[in-house]
This record gives C-alpha cells, structure tokens and sequence, in this order.
C-alpha cells in the first residue's frame, strides 16, 4: 500500500476513535445529568414536605399563642381583681389613728394579716390540680356525663317536663345554657349547684383535694367554677366552628367491621348530630360491638397471645367506641354507621381490637348494619367509679398522654394500672383496695373534727 494511502487511513482511524470517545462522553455525563436530575427532584420532594410541616407547625403554634394570649389576659384580669380585693381588705380592716388602743392597733395589725395570708393561700388552692380535677368530676356528675368534651356537653332541655334526672339521688341533673353567660339566672343557678357540691361533698370524693378546699375562699371557689363554665362554653364553640369548615376525613378506623369479618372499608362519612337520647344508643352499641369482639376472640388460634387473661381488661362496652349514624346531605340517615377510633389508645390496644375484628363472627346477626370509617374521635379514656370499667394503663398511648391537654388525665378516674401481669409490683385491685381504707380513714377523720 503506497504510503500516503496509509497515513490517510490511519487518520480516519484516529478520527473514527475519537468521536467514539466523545460519544461514550457525552453518553457518560446525560447520565450523570440524568442522576443529578433524580437527586434533584427528591430533594424537591423532601423540601415540599419540610415545608408543609413546618406550615402546620407554623399554624399549630400561632393556635397556641392565641390562646396563650386568652389565657394571659384572664390571668390579668385576675390579678387586677386580686390586686383591688387586697387594697379593699387593707382599707377595710386598717386603723385610724386615735380610734383604738395601741393593743387594739396591734390586734388590727395581726387580723388584717392573717386575712391577707388567707386570700395569698386562697391563691395558691386555686392553681392545685387535685382542685382542679374535683372541679372537672363534679362537673360530670351533676351534668351527667362520662367527659366534657364538647361533642357531649348537654343541651338545655327543650321541655322543662323532661328534665333529666339524677338516677341516684333522685334530684334534676346541672344543664346550661351555653350560648349564654353565666350571670344568666339560670346558668347562675346551675354554678351554685355545683359550688354547694363541692363545699358538701368535694372533701368525701376527693380526699388529696381537702388541703386545697381548706384554704381557699368562697369568692374564689366561685369564680373557678365560673371559669370553668366559660371554658366550656368556648371549646363548644370552637367545636361547632370547626365542624362546620371541617372536611370530611377517611382516616382508618380499625373498629370498622366488615360482615363476618370482612376486611373493612373505609369512605368518605359525614359526621352525625347527636339524638336526644345518645346516651342510651350509644350504650346499647357499645354493648352490641362489644358482644361481637367477645364471641371473635373466642375463635382466635389456640395459642394466641391475645386469649391470656392479661387482655380481659379491654374487653369492656365503656371502652368501645361507639357507633354515629351517618347522615346524607339533607340530614337523613343512610342506614350505615359510622365508627371512630379513639385516638388515646395504644398501639397493643390497637393490635389486640384489629385481630379479634378479622375474626369471622361464629354467630353473626340477622340484621347487620354496614360500618363506615370516620375521623379518629378525640376525647379522653373514660371516667369511671368502677375498675372494670376503667382504661388500664397498658391500653393507653404514652405520646397521646404527653400531648398538650392530656395529662391531667392520668389520674386514677381515668387510667387504671396494668398490674403484675404487665410488669407492675401491684395489680389496681389490690391499689384500689388500700385506696378505700384510706379514704375511709380519712372521712372518719373529717366527721370527727365536725
């Protein structure tokens, strides 16, 4: 080969060789651009969703500095009237000179002191949580209801024929009018009420609270009590405002069954008003679902963890959720109910419910009401007087109890302990027991001194 002709191909040899290298190059970078492109857009994604919780936290907390800032001016208003009550107590039992003796000035000295010192422990006594807490009870009980949530506040009767009455006392439950203030005749009726409670009754129902009702004054006790009633009032409100911009939810319910023990479905549902006797429906479907869990569990595998009777505390109709009727668009009942879970219970409450709900029911009813899933119900784990009806502690979620509002229910009314089986030195029966001995030591105490 003549040798012009070599160097010619051996130049388009070197030419063919490095678009080949240019090509895999150029290859090599788009996927690199491609990859930096995929980085990218995730951390467009984990950007987007930063920014929405911090939006919502950023919410959460302008929330929570609004009613910081009620709250502040309350305590204002308050100091400013405690300020102006100790100036009066002043005036009131101060001397004039040459009115008394100096023996009279020194006992009007030490008087007026020890009122002073009573109003400062008065002071203390109205931030005492077992006060507090009494407060709160009585209010159940006279009012008739197991919490104070506002989706279970009473109305104020429509026929004053009807009222409701105390079973155990024979005597006509506390009802408000919400919508009103509390000087309202009526409402001031119902605060005196639950005052004269407390002064009779609170020290016998709530022996740690005795201090507390030793030390503070008639005017204060009062106006804890007013206070109280506006607080419920504004949360009834704010429920009702809420609700009426609230989307619907299709949060799962985990207490929705399907017919005999069909995997749940969950929708879309309408949140229902409650009937003028939810009381009595809402027990009887407690005591419906909790027949089924009964008759479910029954038919777990031999070996389940979940037949031990370390479990058989949950299974009790006051800790089931109870069912709502679901309405349609013009207020109508669909025929289906909807079923909420309770947002306090734990995750081992939780797993316990949703393995005994896959269980086909060996004995299913002629007459099934399909349940719908609802948004999760937020409302404390009930009061009760009676162990058996009680949340044990095992059931009850630990994050739920440290969020804002939820600790002043983990108190023996609301959260029984688990007992040795979980881990505890002492099983409540044994807690309740020497509960009892000691308040009856304490009551006979009391009617000594009387």
């Amino acid at each position: 080969m003549p040798a012009d002709q070599t160097v010619s191909s051996m130049g388009d040899s070197g030419k063919t060789s490095a678009k080949g290298a240019t090509g895999r190059a150029m290859i090599a970078k788009m996927s690199d651009l491609e990859d930096n492109l995929a980085d990218a857009e995730k951390t467009i994604q984990i950007l987007e969703k930063q920014l929405d919780k911090t939006q919502k936290e950023v919410k959460r907390q302008k929330d929570r500095i609004e009613n910081l800032e009620e709250a502040n001016d309350g305590l204002e208003n308050r100091t400013q009237d405690l300020e102006t009550r100790i100036r009066e107590l002043e005036d009131r039992f101060g001397e004039k000179p040459g009115e008394s003796s100096e023996n009279d000035e020194l006992d009007g000295v030490e008087q007026s002191q020890e009122r002073l010192e009573r109003l400062e422990r008065s002071v203390l006594a109205m931030k005492d949580p077992n006060l507090r807490q009494l407060i709160r009870t009585v209010f159940q009980l006279r009012m008739g209801v197991g919490c104070l949530m506002p989706d279970v506040l009473p109305a104020w009767p429509e026929n004053e024929a009807e009222w409701p009455i105390d079973k155990a006392t024979n005597t006509r439950l506390v009802r408000f009018k919400w919508e009103e203030p509390p000087t309202e005749n009526a409402n001031w009726a119902g605060i005196q009420d639950i005052v004269e409670y407390i002064w009779t009754k609170g020290g016998a129902r709530a022996p740690s609270a005795i201090p507390a009702l030793r030390d503070i004054t008639d005017d204060d006790l009062e106006s804890k009590v007013v206070q109280k009633v506006k607080d419920l009032a504004k949360n009834l409100r704010g429920a009702k405002k809420k609700e009426s911009t609230n989307e619907p939810s299709s949060t799962p319910d985990g207490d929705v069954d399907g017919a005999n023990g069909a995997a749940p479905v969950t929708v879309v549902a309408q949140k229902s008003a409650l009937p003028k006797n939810w009381k009595a429906q809402r027990q009887s479907r407690q005591k419906g679902k909790l027949d089924v869990r009964i008759r479910k569990r029954e038919k777990l595998p031999e070996g389940s963890e979940y037949l031990l009777p370390k479990y058989d505390a949950a299974f009790t109709s006051t800790l089931m959720s109870d069912d709502e009727d679901e309405l349609d668009v013009h207020g109508g009942k669909t025929g289906r109910f909807i079923s909420r879970c309770l947002a306090w219970r734990s995750e081992t409450m939780r797993n316990l419910l949703d393995t005994v709900d896959q269980v086909a029911d060996p004995k299913p009813a002629t007459k099934y009401t399909p349940r719908v899933s609802g948004p999760v119900k937020e409302e404390p784990p009930p009061i009760a007087t009676t162990l058996k009806n009680r949340a044990r502690r095992w059931m009850v979620s630990p994050e739920w109890l440290q969020r804002d509002g939820n600790k002043e229910f983990d108190i023996p009314s609301h959260i029984a302990e688990s007992g040795r089986a979980w881990g505890d030195a002492e099983d409540p029966e044994t807690l309740e027991e020497k509960k009892r001995k000691l308040l009856d030591e304490q009551v006979r105490g009391l009617l000594s001194l009387s």
